[in-house]
This record gives C-alpha cells, sequence and structure tokens, in this order.
C-alpha cells in the first residue's frame, strides 16, 4: 500500500543528526519506506527534494548512504556543469581523426584567385568583382550545398580510388551600366553532360544561362525573370557572347570552380572543428 512518506522520512532524517542511531539500521527503515511509496505523489518529491537540498532540511546533512546526493553528474567526469556522454567522447575522438584527415587531403596551391576579379569571401559566400569601360560586373555564389564526386579526376587509377569532391555552386552575373540598369543572368554548371554527348558536341560550354532579369537599383520579387526554356535561341546565344566579351567564359568558370572548392572545403573543416568543440563542451 502506497502511503506519504514526507513526514517519517523527514522525522527520521533529523533523528540522525541528534542520535546515535546507527546508519545501517536507517538504511533499512527508509529503504523499507521508500519501496512503498507512491513516486507519483507530491509527498515523494518533497521528500527527494529535502534529501537533495540538505541545508533547507532544518541545517541536518542527508549522507549519501541514505540518499542523499553528493559530487556532480557521472555524466561528466571533468566536474563541470555540462553533460558529457559516451557518445559525445565518442563523437569529440571521431572528429579529431577527420579534422586531421580533411587536412591533409586539403589540396596544396589551390587557385585563390580569378583573373582580372577582386574576391570577397564572407562564410559560404563568394564575390568576385571588377570595373571595366563604365560597367561594373559582379559575380556571386555560394558554396552550399554545392560538392559533386568529380568522377574523371579518377580516370586512369584504380578502380578503388576514390573520386575527388568538387564545388559546382550556381552563379549570378550582374552587369551595372553607368545607368544604374543591372543585367542578370543567373548560371549553372553543365555537370549532367554525359561522354557521350561531349564526343557529339565538342564546343559545349561548361555551363548554362537559366533565366535573365532587368532591374534598375534593386531587385525585387516584382522584377519580371524570363527563363532559358523559353527563349528564343539566337537570343540565347547572343547572350552567352556577350558573357564571354567581358570575361565570363570557360577558362572563367574553371577558376572559379576552384576558388569555390577551396573555399567549400575550409568551411566543411571549420564545420568539423565546431563540431567538436560542441560535443566537448
Amino acid at each position: 500500500m502506497a502511503f506519504n512518506v514526507s513526514k517519517v522520512a523527514y522525522r527520521l532524517l533529523t533523528n540522525i543528526g541528534k542520535t546515535s542511531l546507527c546508519i545501517s539500521a536507517s538504511n533499512r527503515l527508509v529503504y523499507k519506506s521508500f519501496n512503498n511509496v507512491n513516486t507519483s505523489s507530491r509527498a515523494f518529491t518533497r521528500s527527494l527534494w529535502y534529501a537533495i537540498n540538505p541545508t533547507m532540511n532544518g541545517g541536518v546533512s542527508v549522507p549519501p548512504e541514505i540518499g542523499g546526493i553528493s559530487g556532480h553528474s557521472k555524466l561528466c567526469a571533468c566536474g563541470c556543469a555540462g553533460m558529457h556522454t559516451e557518445g559525445d567522447k565518442e563523437l569529440a575522438q571521431f572528429l579529431e581523426d577527420e579534422i586531421k584527415l580533411e587536412k591533409k587531403n586539403q589540396t596544396k596551391g589551390e587557385a585563390q584567385e580569378v583573373d582580372d576579379f577582386t574576391k570577397s569571401v564572407s562564410g559560404s559566400t563568394v564575390s568576385l568583382s571588377k570595373n571595366d569601360n563604365g560597367e561594373k560586373i559582379v559575380v556571386s555564389f555560394n558554396v552550399n550545398h554545392s560538392v559533386e564526386a568529380d568522377e574523371g579526376s579518377a580516370e586512369g587509377e584504380n578502380e578503388d580510388a576514390e573520386s575527388l569532391m568538387r564545388s559546382y555552386p550556381d552563379f549570378n552575373v550582374e552587369i551595372t551600366k553607368e545607368s544604374q540598369q543591372t543585367l542578370s543572368l543567373k548560371c549553372s554548371f553543365s555537370t549532367e553532360l554525359n561522354e557521350g554527348e561531349a564526343e557529339d558536341q565538342q564546343e559545349e560550354d561548361t555551363f548554362i544561362i537559366d533565366e535573365v532579369s532587368i532591374y534598375k537599383d534593386t531587385a525585387t520579387d516584382k522584377v519580371y525573370t524570363v527563363g532559358s526554356e523559353v527563349m528564343d535561341g539566337d537570343l540565347y546565344d547572343l547572350l552567352m557572347n556577350m558573357l564571354e566579351e567581358r570575361g565570363i567564359d570557360d577558362a572563367f568558370t574553371n577558376q572559379l570552380c576552384d576558388l569555390a572548392t577551396s573555399v567549400e572545403h575550409s568551411q566543411y573543416i571549420q564545420f568539423l572543428q565546431n563540431l567538436k568543440d560542441i560535443a566537448k563542451s
């Protein structure tokens, strides 16, 4: 039968401080009482609160042997207030090894600049800009979700060789005239072209134009945008020529890809380091 042990436990704990009762005998009595207690009752909760907070129990300390709680949680062996589980330790150790491996695999001498453009990197976003004949040209991209396996890099190697990871981000080209009119072209890499198609189309571009818009001062959702899938073929070719004349060609996109790969890899290593810090904190 469940009964209220709050007064019983309190009286027992008080007597311990005032008399020379044997702790082992007290243990048996408290344990017997707690075996019959309804753990969902408020009285039981209050009794545990007294045990956890001995200074609030009339100044009587509760020995750990009969339910008092001393020291920090066993989940953390360093004595801090954080919770360190075995899973946290395993994750931190895994990340330690993974970071060393990733740093070892970083490509040496990676291209950090793109010809004729000034680079600006902020986290996962990259901006390349230049001024040319009264025009301001800005190419911007984000390396998030841009990594694919570069299967061609493993050609000539054994079948077990791992393919390198390359970043192929979508990028936006903005050409701003002195009138503050801006031509915006959203582009993406042509990574889905298979080898058979490549043989038939030797002049295939490494990137394509996805959509085009024109705005003044600031782009908004009200600005009309036309997709390349509904664009006249001749108009599309002329826009590609327009980009090539301003240095946005296959050589440029190859350098952009190298830069994006370097930035993405650095961001990934930093992510692993931050995750390790969280697991150890």
